[in-house]
């Protein structure tokens, strides 16, 4: 294997091990109920907002690292941008989110499963 090799493994491996790093301690704070879980829940639920451009309310939100990093949302409403009527409503909603967008502070979706 080339140095210049072996740098761009070491460099991907390093890259890697941080945003699991990173994914791990959000599923901490995430699982606790805390003051730090409190406001990364809300900063979930005011992204979801902004990316739909709607008003939403959820029951509970929990956030999950493996197998996939994904947010269950439960008694899910999500309102018309005037909120005087429901636009949909769902008893579960899991999405699964993307990896690299999330560490830049940013939540998107990869897959979204609705009961």
């Amino acid at each position: 294997m080339t140095a210049r090799r072996r740098v761009l493994v070491l460099s991907l491996a390093t890259v890697l091990l941080l945003g699991l790093a990173v994914v791990v301690l959000l599923a901490t704070f995430l699982a606790s109920d805390s003051a730090q879980a409190q406001k990364l829940k809300a900063f979930f639920l005011v992204q979801l907002e902004h990316n739909l451009g709607r008003k939403i309310q959820v029951g509970t939100l929990d956030f999950e690292v493996f197998p996939s990093i994904k947010l269950n949302l439960e008694d899910l409403t999500v309102w018309d941008p005037n909120r005087e009527r429901v636009f949909f409503q769902a008893g579960h909603v899991e999405l699964v989110l993307r990896l690299i967008p999330l560490l830049r502070g940013e939540v998107v979706g990869k897959r979204l499963y609705v009961d």
